[in-house]
């Protein structure tokens, strides 16, 4: 009976470590996945939802490095892009428009 029973905790301690194993690379996956599409994205030059997708992999991966570099990069190429785009609307005349690109510029690197 007992022999029943170590095997029985064997099982689930076994089963248990599966989970982890299961749910931390899932977390690796996760990450990863986010970081691609936010390189796909930086690629096209869609530096907003570049910042979204590497700060998701990021968030995933806190200790990543190279999720660090690449979001601040993302950052930095999407203020660059919304001060262009404020330059463009103040020139329009459009300062309501001007001020939103600023801010969000600012948002990305202050």
């Amino acid at each position: 009976m007992k022999a029943v029973e170590g095997m029985a905790r064997l099982r689930a301690a076994r089963l248990a470590g599966a989970l982890i194993l299961a749910v931390a690379m899932g977390t690796g996956c996760a990450a990863r996945w986010a970081y691609h599409q936010g390189q796909a994205a930086a690629e096209k030059g869609n530096w907003d939802l570049a910042v979204a997708r590497l700060t998701r992999a990021l968030d995933k991966d806190s200790k990543n490095i190279g999720y660090k570099i690449a979001l601040e990069s993302a950052r930095i190429q999407a203020s660059r892009h919304h001060y262009e785009q404020a330059k463009k609307q103040l020139a329009a005349n459009d300062l309501l428009k001007a001020a939103e690109e600023l801010q969000i510029a600012s948002n990305y690197d202050p």
